[in-house]
């Protein structure tokens, strides 16, 4: 594993020996059991991305063609303020759905902190 300062200094080399890696059979098994492990525990979420991308192709659900941001025309993703309600959805850049998840989860922590 090479640790976090290496990976600062030389994300190209990090980058190339982490695709070689993932074309290898045991990195091809490594991330497979990764994603197993990802989806049992975000069940939820996993659900709803789902649900989604099913209601997208069955034409259930129309995704916007802009980002939902005001003057922003980034290519939208679906955007899950609560995941209890699938559909319910705000179309969002990739740009603006990190920030959006950065904004959550600084709401969360100061939740934790006061309690």
């Amino acid at each position: 594993m090479v640790n976090r300062a290496y990976y600062q200094k030389k994300p190209d080399v990090c980058l190339e020996a982490n695709r070689r890696y993932l074309s290898t059979e045991k990195g091809k098994e490594a991330r497979a059991r990764a994603q197993r492990a990802y989806r049992a525990k975000h069940r939820t979420k996993q659900i709803a991305r789902d649900r989604v991308a099913y209601a997208v192709k069955t034409g259930q659900l129309v995704p916007w063609p802009t980002c939902a941001v005001p003057g922003c025309c980034g290519k939208p993703e679906a955007h899950h303020p609560d995941y209890s309600t699938p559909l319910d959805v705000v179309w969002l850049c990739s740009e603006h759905h990190k920030d959006a998840h950065t904004q959550t989860r600084q709401v969360l922590r100061e939740q934790l902190c006061e309690a």
